[in-house]
């Protein structure tokens, strides 16, 4: 099949905007990866300051002399919900980690349509795909 002068061009300008839209799409990639980066980043030193309360008034309950049963029992409860805290932020990072996920394989299916339709392009127009076949790093952490 040969193109008329005006669907060749049209189809270069087009390959053009479609590269353009994929460099767009890996640049969004590596932004939502350091967005959750950053996020669960937070959570975790949250979680470790959390850790770190805990930790001290377990040993603090452990210390009999000076403190009565109802003090004991006060800190008791203030342990269990210091772990209700350390448990709400494993789930929260868990479900920023799912959010994460889900966005970034919408976005990577993005990027693959964009590339089936550049080589689409480059087939019709007969020019080289000159787009690399990549792996999309998904990894957090």
């Amino acid at each position: 099949m040969t193109l008329r002068r005006e669907q060749e061009e049209f189809y270069r300008k087009l390959m053009v905007e479609v590269k353009r839209h994929i460099e767009d799409v890996e640049e969004e990639i590596e932004t939502e990866i350091q967005d959750v980066r950053d996020r669960l980043l937070g959570v975790q030193e949250q979680k470790r300051n959390l850790q770190t309360i805990y930790k001290g008034m377990s040993k603090l309950i452990g210390i009999e002399d000076g403190m009565d049963g109802q003090e004991k029992a006060q800190y008791r409860r203030a342990l269990e919900e210091l772990q209700s805290q350390i448990e709400g932020n494993d789930q929260r990072m868990e479900a920023e980690i799912g959010k994460a996920r889900t966005r970034l394989a919408e976005i990577q299916d993005q990027k693959k349509s964009l590339k089936q339709i550049y080589a689409g392009l480059a087939g019709l127009l007969r020019v080289e795909n000159d787009l690399k076949e990549d792996e999309v790093k998904t990894q957090l952490f």
